[in-house]
């Protein structure tokens, strides 16, 4: 396999981006590899099952996503995203700020959701805005508990177009089987998957397992080097 960057690049259409996914889970489109024949095919995602034989097995990553898209007011009264990567414990989160320009340690950014509306008396504050992880820490477990509910918006990848959240957002950008919280992007191979083709594998004889890899912010760091072997995601 290369490892030179630009024997990866390809034109996608942007009008073949979908901007909403298929009214039911499993109606997407999947690509078959037949290895030993070398040919391609072209099916449905629900068609996976005729696909396995028994004993094949399929492993689940079981992460859930966190609604961890945050947005919050300046002292200026300009907004700024604040985007959750991971806890760092004590209540302190390393995050995404956008924009960072103008920030200082110390300040604290009231938190509101995208539609204006001020948040139930919810701030953050800038614990780090040293350069490679800034850290913000909420005054309270309860306070970061409605941040998530209340507040956080589903982090969506940026090639779909979002004027303002959708509650239906908070279902279909988690996998049926999201279980473990800790993901700031969905695994979304698993998206596909319903309960019913669960149970339809398992008619098939194929065997199932679950992991928890927990997307990180490795997902959203572009690729700076001509050799894909030296690019570091985490």
């Amino acid at each position: 396999m290369t490892e030179n960057i630009r024997d990866y690049d390809y034109s996608f259409p942007e009008e073949l981006v979908a901007q909403e996914p298929p009214a039911e889970r499993g109606a997407s489109r999947m690509m078959v590899l037949r290895r030993a024949a070398g040919g391609v095919e072209h099916a449905r995602f629900a068609e996976l099952p005729r696909y396995l034989r028994p004993g094949d097995l399929v492993v689940a990553n079981d992460t859930s996503v966190l609604a961890c898209r945050l947005f919050a007011r300046k002292p200026t009264g300009g907004k700024v995203e604040v985007f959750l990567l991971r806890s760092t414990g004590s209540l302190e989160w390393s995050v995404f700020l956008s924009p960072a320009r103008g920030l200082t340690e110390g300040q604290r950014l009231p938190l509101f959701s995208r539609s204006g509306e001020a948040g139930p008396g919810i701030a953050v504050q800038l614990v780090s805005l040293q350069e490679g992880e800034f850290r913000v820490r909420f005054d309270s477990e309860a306070d970061e508990r409605l941040a998530f509910e209340r507040l956080g918006e589903m982090p969506l990848p940026p090639y779909i177009a979002r004027s303002a959240p959708r509650a239906a957002d908070r279902e279909r950008y988690q996998t049926v089987f999201a279980r473990r919280a800790g993901a700031v992007a969905a695994p979304t191979a698993g998206l596909h998957f319903t309960a019913a083709m669960r149970e339809r594998l398992r008619e098939a004889g194929a065997e199932w397992a679950t992991i928890t890899l927990h997307v990180g912010a490795g997902t959203f760091l572009p690729v700076k080097t001509d050799n894909i072997a030296e690019h570091k995601m985490h």
